[in-house]
């Protein structure tokens, strides 16, 4: 059995730490900058982004010719929101690969992050969506069928406010095919938002049912998981279609999050104190106490007034909605004496 299978089965079973050991100790000498690599992708699956950004800045140090790992060292800035180090690495990355139309792909991208990590207003704005659209169009060009591309096509059109062509592009996106399994999720739950906004209620009910059914058969440890994407989906359907969540739904995947937290997987604060806020609201809810569910939106509410969880990254039709779900929650319970 090959180096990468054993590794391949401890990532599967959530082995990590064994994994990194096997690294350590057998791969090492072989192939540094692959072990490396290899190294970095544990670390990232797990959500310890900056170490694994460490990895893979190393192995491209040790193994230039590669553009695998400048590829990550750009995913990796990206995750930490750090735009400006993603634009340079992806300078840098189609300079030496003008072939891999991927860096065109991840700096399109970031210069959307961009805008909503510094909150870009004006000519800034503008000047930085006209940098996105012009890399688009040539990454577009370059592989018109790659589904990854539509997306970061879409979010474009987010930040223009044209939500008609950004439904258009994340429908494509979903068609022409998606590299990672989160992506159908989170992309089903975008189709999800902007089909209720459009009045389009049978298409909505759809991408939200086929997203939580993505969702639990997810089967792959990743610390995306510990997103919110399963919570918003279940309140956005209670909200517009009736469906109640209870506390018998979050079962279903809290033993999920508590095992991969043991095993490893980290997720920023930010987003495990908004999710505590929203499974209390529904707790206190099914219990009747409607005075702490009031309390409990409260805290999920002035939460994300604030701070930008990594479940919603710098999309705001995601943040939107679920400011939107919670607003319209408070109507439905009592909020107690001031």
């Amino acid at each position: 059995m090959t180096h990468e299978n054993i590794i391949s089965d401890f990532i599967k079973e959530s082995r990590f730490e064994e994994a990194l050991s096997h690294i350590e100790n057998e791969c090492g000498n072989e192939n540094p900058a692959e072990a490396l690599a290899l190294k970095g992708e544990i670390l990232e699956t797990t959500g310890r982004l900056r170490e694994a950004g460490e990895c893979f800045r190393e192995a491209h140090r040790l193994c230039p010719e590669n553009p695998e790992y400048l590829y990550w060292v750009c995913e990796i800035y990206l995750m930490m929101y750090d735009s400006d180090g993603a634009i340079e690495a992806c300078t840098k990355g189609k300079q030496l690969f003008p072939a891999d139309d991927r860096f065109l792909m991840v700096e399109a991208d970031a210069w959307l992050w961009k805008i909503s990590v510094h909150n870009l207003q004006g000519t800034e704005k503008e000047e930085a969506l006209a940098h996105s659209r012009r890399i688009l169009n040539e990454s577009i060009a370059a592989a018109p069928d790659d589904g990854e591309i539509r997306a970061v096509e879409a979010t474009w059109y987010v930040q223009k406010k044209d939500f008609d062509k950004c439904l258009q592009s994340f429908e494509a996106a979903q068609q022409l095919g998606l590299e990672l399994y989160v992506d159908y999720i989170d992309t089903g739950l975008c189709l999800s938002i902007l089909n209720l906004n459009a009045g389009n209620r049978e298409k909505a009910l759809h991408h939200i049912e086929k997203s939580l059914e993505r969702y639990l058969n997810w089967n792959e440890p990743h610390y995306q998981r510990l997103m919110l994407f399963y919570e918003h989906l279940l309140l956005l359907r209670e909200v517009y279609f009736g469906i109640k969540v209870t506390t018998k739904d979050l079962e279903t995947v809290s033993a999920g999050y508590e095992f991969y937290m043991n095993r490893g997987l980290r997720v920023h604060r930010v987003t495990r104190d908004v999710r505590n806020a929203l499974s209390s609201f529904i707790k206190a809810r099914e219990e009747g106490r409607n005075e702490d569910a009031f309390k409990h939106l409260e805290e999920a509410e002035s939460i994300l007034k604030v701070h930008l969880p990594l479940c919603i990254i710098f999309n705001s039709i995601k943040k939107l909605s679920l400011m939107d779900i919670i607003e319209k929650l408070k109507l439905t319970v009592y909020k107690g004496e001031k």
